[in-house]
């Protein structure tokens, strides 16, 4: 830590030490965190640099996973309407016995298991939509390289950046910023790199800006 940088950065005063550029302090986690996107309650954690890959991949993954269960919910319903309309309602079971060794079936399928589906269906189609939606939010923000706290940062801006100083200006660099092959995110989460015409504290220095701006209205 430079002593002449100091001036351009935070101070945290729960974690008592001056906050690297993009780190905020998490109330929930009770430290700043690097990079900081958000505190996600469902993992218990922030997501920031560290983990925003793996954050991503699991918004991408977990729909995937529901639409796949969806397509098993669905399958099953309408082989288990088809055969019941067929061959009557009270007459059919699902058989999993391959080898038909045994001609029991072993497990019924009534009107709960089929209204139990039916809940697990909706469930399936909402996390679906709803953690979609997120996926689509997280990549929009890494494509510029930014984050969704700098996202608001930057739309609440009264000092005119004329651009974001980590938007590399491509789409696919800013992609890999974040995903990398080894998984390994890049850079230390402390330095970054920067377009031309900015420096490693622009954004800082607007983020003072802004509070200083509010200390002023709030008297």
């Amino acid at each position: 830590e430079k002593s002449q940088d100091c001036m351009y950065l935070q101070y945290c005063k729960v974690c008592q030490s001056y906050k690297a550029p993009r780190s905020h302090h998490c109330r929930k986690c009770n430290r700043c965190v690097m990079k900081m996107d958000h505190h996600c309650p469902w993992i218990n954690n922030c997501c920031g640099y560290q983990n925003h890959a793996s954050f991503t991949l699991f918004l991408l993954l977990a729909p995937l996973g529901c639409i796949h269960a969806s397509f098993i919910f669905v399958m099953t319903m309408y082989t288990q309407l088809y055969n019941r309309i067929s061959f009557g309602w009270s007459s059919v079971k699902i058989d999993m016995s391959a080898a038909k060794r045994d001609p029991r079936p072993i497990i019924p399928f009534g009107l709960s298991a089929f209204a139990a589906s039916l809940f697990a269906l909706g469930l399936a189609l909402g996390t679906t939509i709803a953690v979609g939606m997120l996926f689509i939010i997280q990549m929009k923000v890494i494509l510029t390289n930014k984050t969704s706290i700098e996202s608001w940062i930057e739309e609440k801006t009264q000092f005119h950046l004329s651009f974001f100083p980590y938007d590399m200006g491509r789409k696919w660099k800013n992609f890999k910023q974040v995903f990398t092959w080894s998984g390994i995110p890049e850079g230390d989460g402390l330095d970054w790199p920067v377009r031309d015409g900015c420096h490693q504290y622009s954004l800082t220095i607007e983020q003072l800006k802004q509070k200083a701006d509010k200390r002023v209205r709030s008297v």
